[in-house]
């Protein structure tokens, strides 16, 4: 089954969640349809969202060199195109230079959501103890200006990269990720340490948050801001786990191949802002199924969105 790639995908998997308080509402669910373009499993059932995502475009208004200034430091960059990433609230104005830098702003504005870099930008100083509260602390001090540090929980991935080699004489590289800040063992590997800023809502988590990717030296090589305080003065449910686990497994069901079991299945939720601005809930989930006939095990992805009134 075909898969696409979204940012909101980095938040899910290291958040777990459970809301009690019901209330009343009317909840519509759609299958969002590009996941099934290949499949064979399940059946696409024709209710579909319509997310108001577009392709990225050029807007001759802004064409040409802009220049930027990072925590004193100047950037010539120059304009590429313009687009809106699925599920977020604003367009983005890209811009990239030689040197591997690429920024987005919000459109039509010098307000920064991404920073990508290939060898890192200085926008601040690590001790050289190199530990994990500091590399904490040099994160927190770099988010400081994009968000509000302590209305958000914080989490740790490391990516390591070392080298091995082969039999053959040759070497190659082996990436590994972990869930938690890794404390280097050796001199061939390379660490990057990623650290996700989320704000929760009634317990799930939201598309408001932010992401900063720093290397061992202490350079950005990534920064992203998504849909930071969109959801303030926004109405929405306390839906429960348990409530959204029925409506989706029911829509699994449905659409089902007969000669298919479902055998288990997992679902995770993440607040994220709809075509409209306002709230849904987009829910990914990996079931796993067996044929009826054959006894064959297979896993299978899904995406649906839950709309609210």
């Amino acid at each position: 089954m075909k898969k696409r790639l979204l940012i909101i995908f980095i938040l899910f998997s290291t958040f777990t969640f459970v809301c009690a308080c019901q209330k009343k509402y009317s909840l519509n669910i759609y299958e969002y349809s590009s996941i099934y373009d290949s499949s064979i499993v399940f059946n696409y059932t024709g209710l579909d969202y319509d997310d108001g995502s577009i392709s990225a475009y050029s807007n001759d208004e802004i064409a040409g060199e802009h220049d930027f200034t990072i925590k004193g430091i100047l950037y010539k960059m120059k304009y590429m195109n313009t687009d809106k990433q699925e599920f977020l609230s604003y367009e983005k104005d890209n811009y990239k230079n030689n040197d591997g830098l690429s920024i987005s702003c919000k459109k039509n504005t010098d307000e920064i959501v991404g920073i990508s870099s290939y060898t890192g930008i200085d926008m601040g100083s690590i001790d050289q103890s190199k530990t994990q509260n500091s590399f904490q602390k040099l994160a927190d001090t770099i988010m400081s200006d994009y968000i509000v540090i302590n209305d958000y929980n914080c989490s740790c991935n490391t990516m390591v990269t070392g080298i091995q080699k082969n039999n053959d004489g040759t070497t190659s590289s082996i990436a590994n990720n972990y869930d938690y800040f890794y404390e280097k063992e050796k001199e061939i590997e390379v660490c990057e340490y990623k650290f996700t800023y989320m704000k929760m809502i009634d317990g799930y988590p939201s598309s408001d948050a932010a992401i900063i990717t720093i290397n061992e030296e202490g350079k950005v090589l990534q920064l992203y801001v998504l849909d930071i305080c969109a959801f303030e003065n926004k109405s929405y449910p306390d839906l429960s786990e348990q409530d959204v686990e029925k409506i989706v497994n029911n829509k699994l069901s449905e659409s089902c191949r007969t000669d298919y079991r479902i055998i288990e299945n997992t679902n995770q939720l993440c607040y994220v802002m709809g075509s409209d601005k306002k709230p849904v809930i987009l829910v990914t989930t990996s079931t796993k199924l067996e044929t009826e006939t054959k006894g064959i095990f297979t896993e299978e992805t899904g995406m649906y969105v839950i709309t609210i009134e």
